[in-house]
C-alpha cells in the first residue's frame, strides 16, 4: 500500500506522515514515536521522500529533555580537571558526596582565610585520588571554579531544553556532542 502524504515540518523534519485514513491517527502516531515517522513494513525510521518530486531528507529527531538532563549529569559527575593561578591541577569529580564534601572544604577555607592562616593544611582527596594539602586560597580558587563550570553546564543544559542561544533549532540530535558542552 502507498503511503498518504500527511506532511507537516517542525523544525526542519517531517512530523507527519502515514497511511492513515484520517489525520487524527497520524497524529496519535507521530505522538507515538516521538514526532518521527516510521515505514510500517519493517518499522525502521523513513530517512528520505519524495515529495512533488523533490527528494527531502528528514533528520533523525534530536534527544529529549530526559536525555539532555542524564548528559549533562553524567558529564558534571565524570567532573573536570581545574587549573589553579599557580598552575596546580587538581581534577575534580560531581557526586553530591563530592560537592558536600568541596563544600565542606570551602567553609573550612573561609574560617582559615579569615584567620589569615596561609598554611597548606586544608586535606583534600581530589578526583584523581590523590591527596592534596591545600592551602586557603588554592581551596576557595578550587571551589569557585567548580562551581563557574556546573553554572555555565547548567546554562548549555537549559539552553537546549528550551530552545534558547545556541539551540533556538531545538535539542539537537548530537546533544552529547562535546563540542556543546564547556570546559573549564
Amino acid at each position: 500500500m502507498a503511503y498518504l502524504a500527511i506532511v507537516e515540518v517542525l523544525n526542519n523534519r517531517v512530523a507527519k506522515l502515514q497511511e492513515y485514513p484520517n489525520f487524527g491517527l497520524a497524529n496519535a502516531h507521530v505522538v507515538q514515536n516521538g514526532g518521527f515517522v516510521y515505514n510500517n513494513s519493517n518499522n525502521w525510521p523513513i530517512l528520505h521522500m519524495h515529495i512533488d518530486g523533490e527528494t527531502v531528507t528528514i533528520s533523525p529527531p534530536g534527544g529529549t529533555s530526559a536525555d539532555v538532563d542524564a548528559e549533562c549529569d553524567r558529564r558534571i559527575v565524570a567532573g573536570e580537571t581545574f587549573t589553579l593561578s599557580d598552575m596546580t591541577e587538581i581534577p575534580l569529580t560531581g557526586r553530591p558526596f563530592d560537592m558536600t564534601v568541596l563544600q565542606a572544604k570551602y567553609i573550612e577555607a573561609q574560617m582559615k582565610d579569615a584567620a589569615n592562616d596561609m598554611t597548606a593544611s586544608i586535606v583534600y582527596r581530589d578526583g584523581g585520588n590523590t591527596i592534596r594539602n591545600l592551602t586557603a586560597s588554592q581551596m576557595l580558587e578550587l571551589y569557585a571554579a567548580g562551581v563557574a563550570w556546573i553554572q555555565s553546564m547548567m546554562q548549555v543544559r537549559w539552553a537546549m531544553k528550551d530552545g534558547t542561544g545556541d539551540f533556538t533549532g531545538g535539542i539537537p540530535s548530537d546533544y552529547d556532542d562535546d563540542s556543546y558542552w564547556p570546559s573549564p
